[in-house]
């Protein structure tokens, strides 16, 4: 009596399934990610270039005040950074006009790229035309860092 072909279908099933599963794992991590895209958000930089606040309402490369910075970081999930490169040489005051957006999404602002920077902050906020009671960088986001600003 011959035995029935549906266990050798089974096995072949199964090892095919395992040798899959095999080859999948053993694929370098681009092409997994390439072959099966996952929804993350491109990490940007955003420079700020002016101390003016609050600008117009664009930050881009001819120029990005601190707060639009921000809110384009915001606008971007994922963790972006925010540098600096104010021209000229000295400490760049940012005197702001109103409260500071609330960061909602992780960011990096270093202060410390601020060209001519050794040591000592060169960017300041002053807060005093912000309002009475207003907060200067509140932070509602984890794995945000701010380095190098007074």
């Amino acid at each position: 009596m011959k035995k029935p072909v549906r266990s050798k279908s089974c096995l072949v099933a199964l090892l095919l399934a395992l040798v899959g599963l095999v080859g999948w794992v053993a694929l370098p991590d681009p092409l997994r990610s390439w072959l099966e895209p996952t929804a993350h958000a491109a990490s940007m930089t955003f420079v700020v270039n002016s101390v003016a606040d609050p600008g117009d309402g664009t930050c881009n490369t001819s120029n990005c005040t601190l707060r639009e910075a921000m809110n384009a970081a915001n606008n971007n999930l994922g963790l972006d950074t925010i540098n600096f490169n104010i021209a000229g040489a000295g400490v760049k005051t940012i005197n702001l006009n109103s409260a500071l957006p609330t960061i909602t999404d992780p960011v990096l602002i270093f202060g410390f790229t601020q060209p001519g920077y050794a040591g000592t902050p060169l960017i300041e906020l002053n807060g005093t035309s912000a309002g009475a009671g207003q907060h200067g960088l509140q932070l509602a986001s984890g794995q945000s860092v701010v380095v190098a600003l007074t």
